[in-house]
Parts: C-alpha cells; structure tokens; sequence
C-alpha cells in the first residue's frame, strides 16, 4: 500500500472513530478528487483487518470476456440481419422502379437477394439467442446492468446509427441539390432511415440509463417488431427469388446462355486473327465441341448467311422479366430457343441473376 493510501487508511479510521458513516466519508472524499477506486480499496482494507477475513477476488477475466463474448455476438448479429433487410429493399426497390438513367441490368440480383436472406435466417436467430443469454446474466447479477462492456457497445451502436443518420442526410440533402430526388431515392433513404434509426432507439432506449419499460419487456417488444419486418422481408424475398428448386433451375439456364455467349467469342476470337471470313459452316470446322453440363446433349449451331448465324438451346424455364439491353438479348422462354448472332457485332455478356 502506498503513502497515500496509508494515509487516507489512517483518516478513514480516525473519522469513523469519531461516528463519521462511510456514505458520508464515500461522498466527501469524492468531493476531494479521491478515485473511487481508491476509497473503496481503503474500506476493503479496514473491513479486512476488523473482520480478518479478506474480500474475495472478483470473477476475473474469464467472466469479463464471456460477457463481452455475448455482447458482441449480440451486436455483430443485430448488424448481420438488419444490413440484410436494407440490401433486400434495395435490391426490391431497383427491380419495382428501375432508374434509365443507371447504365447497368436491372432486374433482381437472385444471388444478392439469397446471400441476403441466409443472413437473416442464421444472424436473426443468434441475436435472440445472445440476448436472452446477456438479459438472463443480468438479472442474475443486476450489477452488470451497468457493465464497461454493455456501455462500450451501446455508445459503439449509438455512434455508428448516428454516422449513418448523417451521411444518409448529407446524400439526401445533395440530391435534392443536384435535382436528383426521385421516387426509388426517396424509397432508399426511407429504408435506411427506419432500419438505423430502429438500432438508434434500441440501444438508447432498450440499453440506457432510464427505461420507461422493463428491460425484458422492451427487448420483446423490438424482437416483436423485427420479427413482422423480417417476416415481410423473407415473403418478398422468397416471392421474387422463388422456391430452391426454381432458383436451380434458373442457374442452370444461366449456365447454358453464358456457354452460347462463350460460343459467340471463340467464333469472334477466330474472325479477329484472320482464319474466319465468315460465319463458319459447322463448330467442326472450329474443332469446337459445345455439350450441356445438364443434358449431356450438344448445343446446336447453324449458319444463316455470310453475316448471320444461330445458336440454340433446350431451356428448362423462362428467363426472369428484366430490362437492360444484355437481358432482352438474352431473353428466352421454357424449351427450345435460338438467338441470331450477327458475325460482325458480337453481343453483349448475358446478364448474371447470381450475382
């Protein structure tokens, strides 16, 4: 022990001698500028040499990162699924009201939109799990209310909410600006609003000092309304994705439009090094050799004239009603289907539904 807490040991002792209670020592000190830390270290002190019986050791720093474990998890996952729910209302927003002005495909990105749902059906889930784990600590141990750890996180889910509320202003206010404010826009601040100003009130409502509602309470009610959103979420989700079985088949399809756009730029690849004048008569002519993964069957070739020719293929569904000019080109129904190809103007790349 140091002179200083020597000292204050010494003063402690005195006072109390003299009926000084240890709320009133506890308040003056702090008053004097004394750390907590080192008065409560003096009173531990005291009561050690009257009773003679030392203060027991806190849980230590396993416990210390088991709960940060949690909190963590809980934090980590509550990002996971609400990114997801904003990426799927973005990419819902960008099929329903295509922009002519973005040279790109529209139409819905089915790979996007599944990577997005898998993080909500596995992150949704986890986060219920941490929380209920971190409420039960909490009620067990009431002091952890208050822990370094829970404040951390809150104030770190405060902060970034915060950022995100003021960069989606600063967009909005600089699209107004520039005359840019349109209905899809409008849509995509207003999603971004709700979902980060849901974590806003969820933490400084349902983690902070003062609580007009239980704490078990409010975090039901939150899980309560993200459930109804998420449910919403998943029906558009699955709706515009379609059932597992459907997204294989299109993913198949997709495999066989990009095999005849591979076609196309061998063909290319030969009239660009001089060995081709025109469309050639057959693939044999090529020593290409063009089968479908699925089928086992041959893609079929045939030349129209000395400008134009034909690839085809055995289609298992439509492909998915999108714009753009790649996927009007690439567009084709269940069954048989063969696209003209012109010799001099290769097409562009088919459109990629998984991205």
């Amino acid at each position: 022990m140091s002179n200083n807490s020597t000292e204050l040991l010494a003063f402690v002792k005195a006072t109390k001698a003299k009926g000084a209670t240890d709320e009133f020592l506890v308040a003056m000190l702090r008053d004097k500028g004394w750390p907590t830390k080192d008065i409560y270290a003096v009173f531990a002190q005291q009561y050690a040499e009257q009773t003679d019986i030392v203060l027991p050791e806190p849980p230590g720093r396993l416990e210390a990162a088991r709960e940060a474990f949690f909190h963590l998890v809980a934090f980590a996952t509550l990002a996971t699924w609400i990114f997801s729910i904003g990426s799927i209302w973005f990419d819902l927003i960008d099929a329903w009201i295509p922009d002519p002005t973005v040279d790109r495909f529209n139409g819905f990105a089915l790979g996007s939109i599944s990577r997005q749902l898998a993080s909500i059906i596995v992150g949704f889930p986890a986060f219920i799990w941490a929380t209920r784990s971190i409420l039960r600590d909490q009620l067990e141990n009431p002091d952890k209310a208050e822990s370094a750890v829970r404040r951390w996180v809150s104030n770190i889910g405060l902060l970034l909410t915060t950022l995100v509320f003021m960069c989606d202003l600063i967009i909005f206010v600089t699209s107004v600006l520039q005359g840019e404010l349109t209905t899809r826009f409008a849509l995509r601040c207003w999603v971004v609003v709700v979902l980060a100003g849901a974590v806003f009130l969820y933490y400084s409502r349902g983690l902070g000092k003062s609580r007009t509602l239980p704490p078990i309470t409010w975090h039901r009610i939150f899980a309560g309304c993200a459930g109804l959103v998420i449910v919403l979420t998943l029906g558009f989700g699955f709706w515009s994705t379609g059932s597992p079985s459907s997204v294989r088949v299109l993913n198949e399809d997709n495999r066989r439009v990009r095999d005849l756009y591979d076609l196309t730029v061998q063909i290319e690849n030969r009239k660009y090094n001089g060995s081709l004048q025109g469309p050639p008569a057959s693939l044999a002519d090529l020593a290409i050799t063009a089968i479908d993964p699925f089928t086992g069957s041959y893609y079929e070739y045939r030349r129209l004239d000395g400008e134009r020719y034909q690839v085809c293929a055995e289609f298992m569904a439509a492909s998915p009603a999108n714009s753009g000019a790649a996927a009007l080109i690439w567009a084709h129904p269940a069954g048989r289907k063969c696209f003209d190809i012109g010799f001099a103007h290769t097409p562009p790349p088919p459109p990629n539904y998984f991205r």
